[in-house]
């Protein structure tokens, strides 16, 4: 289990005026999590990991004050489990059987929310990523 990575607000335009379209912050009007669920959407539903009413496009000229990782995306569950079967064969030799399983209860984990202002489905979830479960199984001679 791990919690979920930092987000920040940006836009790859030039708002301030500086040459940089790497993604600068827009404005931070009012709390980000108020009025968001943080559930995921099915896109034209009410549901949003963040509010984005919070934010808004700053003036020309200058940089927003949104703060960075103010918001993080949600978090993200993997179970691993793995079995061995050990069968002697003769003397010293003998045969493992292994199973490993990742992901084993097939638990599906969110992408993270659109961070673009322009987006249609800014602040929202919309996808899953791409855990699904994995099955390896191996058998070895031991001698």
């Amino acid at each position: 289990m791990r919690t979920g990575t930092p987000l920040w607000v940006t836009r790859g335009d030039d708002v301030a005026g500086v040459g940089d379209t790497f993604g600068q912050p827009w404005n931070q009007v009012s709390d980000p999590l108020n009025g968001a669920n943080q559930q995921f959407s099915e896109g034209s539903d009410q549901n949003f990991w963040f509010n984005p009413a919070a934010f808004a496009k700053p003036a020309a000229g200058t940089f927003g004050n949104a703060p960075r990782n103010r918001i993080y995306n949600p978090g993200q569950y993997q179970w691993d489990i793995a079995l061995f079967k050990n069968v002697a064969v003769r003397g010293a030799h003998s045969v493992q059987f292994r199973a490993e399983i990742f992901n084993f209860p097939n638990h599906p984990n969110w992408n993270g929310a659109q961070t673009d202002p322009t987006k249609s489905d800014f602040g929202r979830i919309t996808g899953k990523d791409n855990s699904r479960r994995d099955v390896q199984l191996s058998l070895r001679y031991l001698f």
